[in-house]
């Protein structure tokens, strides 16, 4: 059941960006029409349960290696999740994303949390100043190779050494992932 103050069909302007798209998607995130990454089923809009997608962003922050002391960037930040699952194991973690409506959403999620509106390839921070920068879910939403490299780029720039940068993508919840689902090709998508 839709809440009453979600948008109507005739309501709703055109999208003009992705911006725009993930400003709408924040202010009706709870939606059950709303399915965005691994937090709703891409099918049934239905919310994951809350263990899986906390199983999920173990599996990133595992493939992240970060420490308690490391300074960690979160590009494409979204809603806040990764931080209200990480925030008691990291001292520092930032998060930018370019909505500034997933940036409120973030913010309550995690009314401590340090956001940014920002995009990825102009990120508001100092040479060097992280030693883990990590990204999921955001290149399939840039508009052409260039954007992704810009992104990385500025993910170098930032990036002190020894560190490491994290860049992927999730199919599925892991607790519902087979192996061979990760190699799977999406008609959606295209090879750069």
């Amino acid at each position: 059941m839709l809440k009453s103050n979600s948008p109507t069909t005739e309501q709703i302007s055109p999208i003009s960006s992705w911006q725009d798209w993930f400003d709408r998607a924040a202010q009706i995130f709870d939606d059950p029409r709303m399915k965005i990454a691994y937090y709703k089923n891409g099918q049934t809009g239905e919310p994951y349960p809350e263990e899986a997608v906390r199983l999920t962003h173990e599996d990133i922050f595992n493939k992240l290696v970060a420490y308690e002391t490391d300074a960690v960037l979160d590009v494409g930040r979204g809603v806040g999740y990764f931080t209200k699952f990480f925030s008691s194991r990291i001292k520092t973690i930032l998060g930018v994303d370019p909505s500034p409506h997933m940036i409120e959403a973030a913010y309550a999620m995690n009314p401590h949390g340090k956001f940014f509106v920002a995009k990825g390839d102009h990120l508001p921070f100092r040479k060097k100043s992280f030693q883990r920068i990590f990204s999921y879910g955001v290149t399939q939403y840039l508009p052409h190779e260039r954007a992704v490299e810009a992104m990385l780029d500025e993910m170098r720039r930032l990036l002190r050494n020894p560190g490491r940068i994290l860049v992927g993508d999730i199919l599925e919840p892991v607790h519902q992932a087979e192996a061979k689902s990760y190699h799977k090709t999406t008609v959606k998508g295209y090879r750069w």
